[in-house]
């Protein structure tokens, strides 16, 4: 489901059977997102194939490091306590 976050209304919404996984259907989806829409998601989403599909949307993505995803300390600039800012 895409919420806004001006109204908090839901926008769109995609419906399949228990068993397919969420990420199959967040992906139809994207055909909702408009030209500088800001997508945020948790580490399911942190695949570079959705990351480049919704940037050439004219999208930004806001997505979670999954688990399994190495990170070195050497690059990138600490802004926080566990937070980090890499370009």
């Amino acid at each position: 489901m895409i919420f806004s976050l001006v109204t908090g209304g839901a926008v769109a919404l995609c419906i399949d059977v228990l068993n397919t996984h969420d990420i199959k259907i967040a992906r139809r989806l994207y055909s909702f997102l408009k030209p500088n829409d800001v997508l945020l998601g948790d580490r399911a989403f942190c695949a570079y194939a959705d990351m480049v599909a919704i940037t050439k949307l004219g999208c930004d993505v806001v997505f979670r490091k999954h688990q399994s995803r190495t990170t070195t300390m050497r690059k990138g600039k600490i802004v926080g306590d566990c937070d980090k800012l890499v370009t």
